[in-house]
């Protein structure tokens, strides 16, 4: 029951400023009940915690990896993108976005995307090796 592009926009909002995001993905919303996939128990707590917030009763299903990273890597593709769109057709400043859920600093925030985005794309690609160089 994956329906990734009709959750409505505080499921996203919600689901996006979590720095874990790559552990669990909301993937369907009927009635109050939210559906999300989690890759291991251990993220089970993050959903429960999304689930509270949004104040919908939550349907958690563990995935296997195959069927858990090509979908948080289309979801993530749709979202962020569109996430990102709407914030700024509605003047929002997403720096500091996910600061009030879990207290880390919004200064990490960009960091912390660019990480976690890295590597999901070096998983769903197979990777062997990540390398980040400074200057």
């Amino acid at each position: 029951m994956k329906q990734l592009d009709r959750l409505p926009e505080e499921v996203v909002a919600t689901y996006l400023s979590f720095p874990q995001r790559n552990e669990f993905l909301p993937v369907g919303l009927d009635n109050k009940t939210l559906t999300v996939w989690v890759l291991k128990e251990r993220a089970l707590p993050l959903a429960d915690y999304m689930g509270w917030l949004l104040k919908y009763e939550l349907c958690t299903e563990i995935v296997p990896d195959e069927t858990f990273y090509p979908a948080l890597e289309e979801a993530l593709a749709l979202w962020e993108e569109e996430h990102e769109q709407t914030a700024e057709d509605e003047g929002i400043d997403l720096t500091d976005a996910g600061q009030e859920l879990l207290g880390w600093s919004h200064d990490d925030a960009p960091i912390v995307r660019l990480v976690n985005k890295t590597i999901q794309q070096a998983v769903s690609q197979g990777a062997s090796d990540v390398h980040f160089e400074g200057e």
